[in-house]
C-alpha cells in the first residue's frame, strides 16, 4: 500500500516574550498568520516576519512555518 502527502495549507507563527509571570516563568505571546505559501523561502519568511514583529511592544523569541498536510491513499 503506498501514500502520499499533498500540501493543504500553511501558517507563520510569531512568538513572542511577554514578560514573565510571578514565578519568574516567561509569558509567551503567539500571533498565526495564514495563508503562507508553499514556495515561501526561509530569507523571505525571516524578513517578513522580523518586519511584523517590529510592530509589537513585545521582543520575539522565534518565528515557525508550521504546514499542514493530507495523507492520501494511492
Amino acid at each position: 500500500m503506498a501514500a502520499s502527502l499533498e500540501f493543504n495549507q500553511a501558517a507563520g507563527k510569531i512568538h513572542f516574550n511577554a514578560g514573565t509571570n510571578e514565578k519568574g516563568n516567561i509569558i509567551r505571546k503567539v500571533k498565526t498568520y495564514q495563508n503562507i505559501t508553499r514556495q515561501s523561502s526561509a530569507a523571505n519568511l525571516h524578513v517578513a516576519f522580523t518586519q511584523l514583529a517590529s510592530l509589537s511592544s513585545y521582543l520575539m523569541i522565534k518565528a515557525e512555518k508550521v504546514v499542514t498536510e493530507d495523507i492520501q491513499n494511492d
